[in-house]
């Protein structure tokens, strides 16, 4: 059930990002989500060849 609510939020929330019509007062818009998830995205992008880098080199001994 609580993916009917996820799916209705994330339409409204597209849905406000698109026109500007507020559909749920007081919820938080889209862009936030967005900018939360592209900081994730890259502090992975660097940290996994990081790890990878460290594997190989400490593998040597």
């Amino acid at each position: 059930m609580d993916y009917d609510h996820t799916t209705i939020r994330a339409a409204a929330s597209i849905f406000q990002a698109l026109t500007g019509f507020v559909i749920i007062p007081g919820m938080n818009p889209a862009s936030e989500a967005i900018l939360t998830v592209g900081i994730v995205a890259m502090m992975l992008a660097g940290a996994l060849p990081m790890v990878h880098f460290i594997k190989r080199v400490l593998a040597k001994y």
